[in-house]
């Protein structure tokens, strides 16, 4: 985005956008759902931020790592181990719907893992050589992978130990 501020910082409305995707995980309709929740937070930010904690119980911080799957690691590690879902979100996609993530967490106990997907908008052009067309793709098949990304801690952790091997 080219701004000094990293994108999840950046004001929507007057508001941080990691703030408000943070607002539909506390809302009303998870109170009784979602018994942690895991702020991947460089200590530089903590302070300014630390009324979260005083908020909600359920908030606690993890580090930030190298890469994302660093910092998605790093808050799995902090998820206790009696929680059924982990659900992952991206603190940078605040549109991210109530029902969505519902719809997440209810197919990721009836099938094991669950991920939001879209139907993919954008035209995608195949090419070997990144100057000429070889085709068109399909997009009726093609979806947009968003998040959450939900699935047991022993998965994503199992996963984890494929990564890390």
């Amino acid at each position: 985005m080219k701004s000094i501020v990293p994108k999840q910082f950046l004001p929507v409305l007057g508001k941080p956008v990691f703030l408000r995707s943070l607002d539909v995980f506390q809302s009303s309709a998870f109170k009784n759902i979602i018994s942690s929740i895991v702020i991947v937070l460089d200590e530089s930010y903590r302070e300014e931020y630390s009324y979260l904690l005083a908020n909600d119980n359920r908030i606690q911080w993890a580090d930030p790592g190298a890469e994302r799957q660093d910092s998605v690691f790093n808050g799995i590690s902090r998820i206790p181990d009696s929680c059924k879902l982990v659900a992952i979100h991206d603190a940078a996609r605040p549109l991210v719907t109530t029902e969505e993530v519902l719809d997440c967490l209810n197919d990721g106990l009836k099938h094991g893992a669950a991920v939001l997907g879209v139907p993919m908008k954008a035209t995608v052009k195949e090419s070997e050589d990144g100057q000429f067309v070889l085709r068109t793709v399909p997009r009726e098949r093609l979806w947009e992978i968003h998040t959450p990304q939900v699935a047991t801690k022993e998965l994503f952790l199992r996963g984890f130990q494929k990564v890390f091997a």
